[in-house]
């Protein structure tokens, strides 16, 4: 019997019950009088070839149970019978069903919670490599609270250290996005020049920032994930030398980073330290990477 014919005779015997039961005892009862006819030609009266059809065969409705029970609708059926009878449980104890529901809803809450911190931390990759050779560092303010670092301490920290392979300057911020005629609120970074170095991330396409781009004052440059280069302009290739406006500045796009790159956060937008904001305008993070094994 083909899956389609299977599925359709469950569904006649759902909603036709009486209908199919009837069926199939009218089945059963031409099968037991085929068999006792048998009999009957062998010599046997009628009441002795029905009594021994019936041992041979054993109780009717036993077997009618074996035949119902071994088709989807059965377990069905008794699932909707079980749900209905707890349903009634239930309601005849509300303080009881007001309490399981708290628990199984704080269960799952939890549950949920772990998921997504495990899922992030422990299962899903990160989109970049040798995560475990990178470390943030962070301004030691009163109270014990660790803040910002300003952009100052950062240059001192950068010229003056020896023990990392690179060390990278970072904000993230919402702000106002303008990407050729559509206007939204996205998510950049303000990044010193050696930020994807500290990741070893290279653009995809197009390069990285020259050394005129990130002086205070430049022209403006822009880098932007890959997702974003296909949801606004269709291809990653044809972002290159598109415009970007934000902060009142007018940024062309030199390079799209690869898929699965956004960090911080969900950044899709990345420019040059300093050329937007004043050092004093500046406070945000520093991330490293170890130049050692």
């Amino acid at each position: 019997m083909s899956l389609f014919r299977k599925f359709a005779t469950g569904l006649r015997s759902l909603f036709r019950k009486e209908q199919v039961d009837r069926e199939l005892d009218e089945e059963l009862g031409a099968y037991l009088e085929m068999e006792a006819a048998e009999k009957m030609k062998q010599g046997m009266s009628r009441k002795e070839a029905v009594r021994a059809v019936r041992l041979e065969r054993g109780n009717v409705e036993v077997a009618r149970e074996t035949i119902r029970s071994a088709s989807w609708e059965s377990v069905l059926e008794t699932c909707w019978q079980d749900l209905r009878f707890s349903g009634r449980m239930l309601r005849k104890s509300l303080g009881f069903t007001s309490v399981a529901v708290l628990v199984m809803a704080l269960g799952i809450g939890a549950n949920a919670a772990m998921f997504s911190v495990v899922n992030a931390v422990l299962l899903r990759p990160l989109s970049f490599n040798e995560p475990e050779r990178i470390a943030t560092l962070a301004s030691l303010w009163a109270k014990s609270e660790h803040g910002p670092v300003s952009a100052p301490d950062f240059r001192d920290w950068h010229d003056q250290s020896t023990a990392f392979e690179a060390m990278a300057y970072y904000q993230d911020r919402d702000t106002a996005i303008t990407a050729g005629t559509l206007a939204e609120y996205g998510q950049v970074a303000m990044v010193s020049r050696e930020f994807f170095q500290v990741f070893h991330v290279q653009p995809a396409i197009g390069r990285e920032f020259n050394a005129d781009e990130t002086k205070p004052g430049s022209g403006g440059a822009a880098m932007v994930s890959s997702d974003f280069a296909v949801s606004h302009y269709r291809n990653p290739n044809n972002a290159l030398g598109q415009k970007i406006r934000m902060f009142d500045r007018t940024l062309d796009v030199v390079g799209v980073l690869p898929p699965g790159f956004h960090f911080p956060n969900k950044t899709d937008i990345w420019f040059p330290a300093n050329t937007i904001f004043r050092d004093n305008e500046s406070a945000g993070d520093t991330i490293t990477s170890w130049s050692g094994s």
